[in-house]
């Protein structure tokens, strides 16, 4: 007999089982998916303001880490917020919430490096002040709050506007002019430097080698000394302040130091002085520069010593 071989047992057919599975995966990683994404009705949703409160302005300054001094402003029923970022002077205009206003003061440059300037930026602009003084640059931007504005645009506006204040700074150092040298400074010099101001000034009487102004410049009364023509030393008096405090100011500050000092009267006082050496050579613009920068620098001593 021919032996015959079985036929080999052949596996139940799972095609459609493996197939079940794998629909049943899809389908529960699908519904996961679908559960994760957010839902049209279930978007995240932010506040909008149509106008800006002072006082929300104001909490989102001390979320900022931004210390200012608030003063009423020439608009009836606004403010302006003055405050020191990275060692630039900036201010924040406020009226009636409908917008904000933010600029920063730098000296004067040509109307060509204004167009220049304005020509390569976006967030920002750059203009020349006219005042009865003198003329400064000023960089500033707006933010429209009337149609609506959110918690992290007013965030933004202010932070992006310090990046560009820096970049301005950088700018404005670029450029370069060409003026006459002063070797030696005259009485002369510095009486053209505060008649250019506007000043009303009372000339102490000196010699040859020591030239004393006192004036009042933004309501500062300033003491301006030249010695031997080589030295000029601007100075400012102040309450007598703790020593501590008066160390804290100048690790804060840059261009300007403050001591405790002996007044006119005996009594001690705090000194606040800035000092240029003109020994190198100067100019015109760089005499109304420091005379500028030190009034700057005592409107933050205003808000420091009344802390």
């Amino acid at each position: 007999m021919r032996h015959v071989k079985s036929p080999p047992l052949r596996r139940p057919f799972r095609g459609k089982a493996v197939m079940k599975q794998h629909m049943r995966f899809w389908l529960g990683a699908t519904a996961l998916i679908v559960l994760a994404w957010p839902a049209p009705g279930h978007a995240q949703k932010v506040k909008v303001f149509q106008m800006i409160t002072t006082e929300h302005l104001e909490a989102t300054l001390k979320d900022l880490g931004i210390k200012y001094r608030k003063a009423p402003s020439l608009a009836i029923g606004g403010f302006d917020y003055h405050f020191t970022r990275n060692n630039f002077a900036m201010r924040i205009h406020y009226f009636n919430g409908s917008d904000l206003w933010i600029d920063a003061p730098f000296m004067k440059i040509s109307p060509d490096d204004i167009n220049q300037w304005n020509r390569q930026t976006k967030l920002s602009r750059a203009v020349l002040i006219t005042n009865p003084l003198f003329v400064t640059a000023s960089l500033e931007a707006q933010l429209p709050c009337a149609g609506g504005v959110t918690e992290g645009m007013i965030r933004q506006f202010i932070t992006n506007f310090e990046k560009e204040v820096k970049a301005f700074s950088d700018f404005v150092r670029s450029r370069v002019s060409e003026e006459e040298e002063i070797k030696s400074l005259s009485a002369e010099h510095l009486e053209k430097l505060l008649h250019g101001f506007k000043l009303e000034f009372k000339k102490s009487p000196g010699n040859d080698k020591e030239q004393r102004f006192e004036f009042t410049m933004n309501q500062h009364k300033m003491q301006l000394t030249c010695h031997e023509g080589k030295v000029l030393i601007l100075r400012s008096i102040y309450a007598k302040m703790p020593l501590d405090k008066i160390n804290q100011y100048n690790i804060n500050r840059r261009y300007i130091r403050a001591f405790v000092d002996t007044g006119p009267d005996g009594k001690e006082v705090t000194a606040v002085e800035a000092y240029l050496d003109c020994r190198g050579g100067i100019t015109e613009s760089i005499l109304r520069s420091f005379l500028v920068r030190f009034d700057e620098e005592l409107k933050e001593m205003d808000r420091f010593s009344s802390v």
